[in-house]
């Protein structure tokens, strides 16, 4: 069986670039784990751009490549659209804080400094504590707005896909305004359809 090689919306090296501010701001924070959980922010570090429907977790190590828990039914997207190529499947059935207990034992980071994203959207407080419970010899430090802050500063490369975007919305808009006009209606300005 052939590797599936990703499409990357982003340089290999960017990404490494990504992790390494992460790493820099943990040595800051004093944690040797971050577990990462917000959707951008995965996407972020990892290209891939999950669903929402079951919690999935990066866990970034200070040293070493990070793993992922990933929803089983995700797994093909995030072989299509990540560099990363370390993970664990969640299958729909299974609780995912046992899952990520499980990993972090088996990796020997259950008794670390974990930094938690405190802002997540996706770290419930009974997901918190589920996993504050399943780790007591875990040290838990706030990592929240740590990714959000970084993600401010762009890159060349995104600052192409923004200038990329903005082209678009400026052509679009520049259309619309042709098409709009004095005494037309918004049915007459929109476009039609060819009926077979």
């Amino acid at each position: 069986m052939n590797a599936i090689e990703p499409t990357l919306f982003f340089s290999r090296e960017e990404y490494a670039a990504r992790l390494a501010a992460v790493r820099r701001r943990m040595v800051e924070r004093g944690a040797d784990l971050v577990l990462v959980d917000e959707a951008e922010h995965l996407a972020y570090l990892t290209g891939f751009d999950r669903s929402a429907t079951r919690y999935q977790v990066l866990a970034v190590p200070l040293e070493g490549e990070p793993v992922l828990l990933l929803r089983a039914l995700d797994e093909a997207s995030l072989l299509e659209r990540s560099w990363l190529r370390d993970y664990v499947t969640v299958a729909d059935w299974e609780e995912p804080v046992e899952v990520l207990t499980r990993t972090l034992d088996g990796r020997g980071w259950a008794r670390a400094r974990i930094g938690l994203e405190l802002d997540s959207n996706y770290l419930t407080v009974s997901r918190w504590q589920a996993i504050a419970t399943a780790l007591p010899g875990a040290t838990l430090v706030d990592f929240g707005g740590v990714l959000r802050e970084l993600r401010l500063r762009k890159s060349p490369a995104e600052i192409g896909y923004l200038r990329e975007a903005a082209g678009i919305a400026d052509r679009a808009m520049r259309a619309a305004i042709a098409a709009a006009g004095e005494g037309r209606s918004e049915r007459e300005a929109a476009p039609r359809r060819s009926r077979r």
